[in-house]
Formats: C-alpha cells, sequence, structure tokens
C-alpha cells in the first residue's frame, strides 16, 4: 500500500543535501538551501539543519567503479544524515532520492547479485532510511530521468551526439523503452510530497508512459535533416523500468508535459 500523506503547514525551510543539476531543478519550485554531506563537518551540519522542516537528501554518484566506491559515496552519508537528524529534539521529514534501478517489479526489489554498485548503494540506503528511528521518512523512486546532461543519462547523450556528430547509433534498432521523467518535472513533483508529505514508505514517481529510443529518433531526425541512424544489434541489457512506472497516485496532482517538447527545447539548448 502505498505511502498516505499528511498535510503540514506551509513549509519554510528545506535543506538539500547534494549539488548538482537536481538541486538547481529544485530550487525553482522549494525555498531550499544546499549543503553538501561530504564536506560539510558535523558541527556545519547539525548548525543547517536548525529550524529545517523538511531534508531532501540525494546521494548520488551515478558512476561508481565499484561497490566498495558506491558505499563510501553513497551509502554513508546517508547513515551520517540519519544519525544526525536523530539527535534533534524533533527531527526533520526526510525525503530520500532512492532508485528504481533497485526494483525487480513494481513492489519487489531486485536480488542483490543483479545490482550493479549504484543500486546497491541505493539499495542500502532506501532500507536503512525505513528502518531507522526517524517518525518520517519517504523515499522516492523516480523512473528514468532526462537530465539534459550528456554525462548522466541515454537520452540526453543520444541527442548531445545527433547534434555534434550528425550521427547516432541505437541499439537493437531503438527498440528499449523508457519511462522518461524531465528532471524539472521530477523536482515539481518533489515541491509537492515536501508539502504533502507521505508519513512513511517508498512511492515510485513516473510519467505512466514509455517512450522507445526509436521513437526518440524519429523526432530528432524531423529536426536535424541530414542526421544518420545506425543499428548495432546488442545482448539484452538490465531490465527496462517502463513495464511498472505506475501514473503518480491520486493525491500527487498529475503534472503534463511533452517529451518530445522536452527533447525539442533541448536540442536548441545544444545547438546555442
Amino acid at each position: 500500500m502505498p505511502p498516505q500523506p499528511q498535510f503540514p503547514k506551509a513549509v519554510s525551510a528545506v535543506l538539500f543535501t547534494g549539488s548538482g543539476s537536481i538541486y538547481e531543478a529544485c530550487r525553482r519550485h522549494l525555498p531550499c538551501r544546499q549543503l553538501s554531506l561530504r564536506r560539510a563537518s558535523d558541527a556545519a551540519f547539525r548548525q543547517a539543519l536548525e529550524g529545517v522542516e523538511v531534508v531532501v537528501h540525494n546521494a548520488a554518484n551515478l558512476h561508481c567503479a565499484s561497490v566498495e566506491q558506491a558505499v563510501a559515496d553513497n551509502f554513508l552519508p546517508t547513515v551520517r544524515l540519519v544519525n544526525l537528524c536523530l539527535e534533534r529534539p524533533h527531527p526533520p521529514r526526510l525525503l530520500y532520492l532512492s532508485s528504481m534501478s533497485i526494483l525487480a517489479d513494481e513492489g519487489r526489489y531486485r536480488a542483490v547479485e543483479d545490482m550493479d554498485p549504484y543500486a546497491y548503494s541505493k539499495y542500502l540506503g532506501e532500507t536503512y532510511c525505513l528502518k531507522s528511528a526517524l517518525p518520517e521518512v519517504c523515499c522516492v523512486r523516480f523512473s528514468t530521468l532526462f537530465y539534459e546532461d550528456p554525462r548522466k543519462d541515454g537520452l540526453s547523450r543520444l541527442a548531445a551526439d545527433a547534434v555534434q556528430h550528425r550521427r547516432i547509433t541505437l541499439l537493437n534498432g531503438g527498440e528499449a523503452r523508457r519511462d522518461f521523467l524531465p528532471l524539472d518535472v521530477a523536482a515539481a513533483y518533489l515541491a509537492q510530497l515536501v508539502r504533502r508529505f507521505p508519513r512513511r514508505g517508498a512511492l515510485n514517481l513516473a510519467a505512466g508512459q514509455a517512450t522507445s529510443f526509436r521513437e526518440v529518433s524519429e523526432w530528432l531526425r524531423k529536426r536535424l535533416p541530414g542526421l544518420k541512424v545506425e543499428n548495432r544489434p546488442a545482448p539484452n541489457g538490465k531490465p527496462v523500468l517502463h513495464r511498472f512506472s505506475p501514473p503518480p497516485p491520486e493525491w500527487v496532482e498529475p503534472i503534463a508535459f511533452s517529451l518530445e517538447e522536452a527533447v525539442a527545447r533541448y536540442l536548441q539548448t545544444l545547438q546555442s
């Protein structure tokens, strides 16, 4: 059963742990401050927690070369964060940004041996938060985020290759499908969750609609005449997530968007 929301007074202070594009997107929707948990001392973090009602925790080194690195970069800071929050007489509510990469289906974890280092660190973080003594914690699992950053996701990388090289390569004809969620839409959903906080549990947030890379290539060809599309046969990769990416729960206001228009805007950014 999905976590049920409560409706607190207006949130006045949100502390965002982590850096990068997710924070930049969130600050357009939330009255948030940023703190790097890896760099801050315990004393600095305790001071930063003063007056904070909600902590949005994003420990996300996406490119971990080993389990050891993933645990050090993503999981251990989460343990430290939870313990520092528990020191407070009234701990803040915690939104932990987890990942659908840890799931085998909508409500079941993948076998640990099938997880890559990043997914394993997120699994550890999610289960640790949910089993902690924090009174209010929600783990949010987004579907495939469209970061508009070729270093972070395949859709952005495909668009960047199309603009820079006028050539893209699709695996198996682009048959793979994903439930893509633009970063700004994900940030807007986070803003809703901060204000309508689920009391406890884990929540999958997705668009509820799958798009194939073949469809994306057609959008790119329409906007980039002369684009060459090559095919490379490859064994099937890790399981796709769109099969169990449901629409948002009823108490979350759906956010309508066009992925094709989001890709078109990103192309304009790349070309400017």
